[in-house]
């Protein structure tokens, strides 16, 4: 018998809508980061049934006060549903997507705090890049970037989490010398994942979007879509161009010097991306190439 399935949680823990469908249990905490839309610690101050029975469908809503958030803007209450039934009075740790927001206990994307100490020390290390020199650095290169010069996008869409390429890292003599210090911090600012924010000037109209939802908008696209699933991303997110990733940005002591992840996605055969150095001249950022550096770029 086909069960109802939470919305939120067919991209989170379900493989498929039937009754012998499995958990997908995320066993590394940045994946299961990644997969939500809301990130929060926070106490059950009451709850309400809705009814429903079964496995995987929303059988109570929580209300919560919360205490900590690491990802989106819960606000200081906010009601989740869930899979099983939440304790009143008891702080759990609060993984949830979808609209209107929904857990799965069943599945251990929720836990009470006492049993999550692994994930908690993996959030102590996420942090928002709030430094607005980072968002300079980004804002000096997207004028030359395909999804500005080629796609002509009116807006940008940034994935919120930061990403960068390690298997196609610059190399040469100045990253072994004078640059060196501004790779060291580059990996350093990349060593765990990091969220971009909002609200700073770029110099273009963005938004930032969680991962888990650029990718529900390709699961929005029929399943013989032509596009692999871009019809559902660009229904979504019109006069976008696509998609762009970037690194958290490493600098120099002086921040005079720094260096960064861009990226693009655009179509199944369409995206590319490179590492940038860039120095800082007059006051404004621009893209640097020393000589003897070994840069490499991927496209398709």
């Amino acid at each position: 018998m086909i069960l109802r399935v939470l919305l939120s949680v067919i991209f989170l823990m379900f493989l498929h809508a039937t009754a012998d469908a499995q958990c997908v249990m995320f066993d590394k905490p940045d994946e299961l980061f990644a997969a939500n839309n809301v990130v929060f610690r926070g106490k059950v101050l009451k709850k309400e049934s809705t009814g429903a029975r079964g496995d995987h469908v929303i059988v109570e809503i929580a209300t919560f006060q919360v205490a900590e958030s690491w990802k989106g803007d819960p606000g200081r209450e906010v009601r989740v549903g869930a899979d099983r039934p939440w304790e009143v009075g008891k702080e759990y740790l609060v993984f949830a997507g979808g609209n209107p927001l929904s857990t799965s206990l069943l599945c251990r994307g929720t836990e009470l705090v006492e049993r999550t100490r692994r994930k908690l020390d993996w959030l102590a290390d996420v942090t928002a890049i709030s430094d607005p020199e980072a968002y300079a650095v980004y804002a000096s290169l997207l004028p030359h970037e395909w999804i500005v010069t080629a796609a002509h996008a009116t807006t940008l869409i940034f994935q919120e989490e930061t990403q960068t390429n390690r298997n196609c890292m610059p190399s040469g003599p100045p990253m072994e010398k004078e640059w060196k210090p501004v790779l060291d911090h580059f990996r350093a600012e990349n060593a765990t994942r990091r969220l971009l924010q909002p609200g700073f000037q770029l110099g273009f109209p963005y938004r930032v979007v969680p991962a888990a939802e650029i990718q529900r908008s390709f699961n929005e696209a029929k399943k013989d879509d032509r596009m692999f699933g871009w019809t559902g991303f660009y229904n979504r997110f019109p006069d976008s161009g696509g998609f762009m990733v970037a690194s958290a940005v490493g600098f120099d002591s002086t921040k005079r010097r720094a260096m960064v992840y861009l990226a693009h996605s655009c179509g199944g055969l369409c995206g590319g991306g490179m590492h940038h150095l860039l120095e800082k001249v007059d006051g404004a950022w621009r893209e640097a190439k020393p000589e003897g550096l070994m840069n490499c770029a991927w496209a398709s």
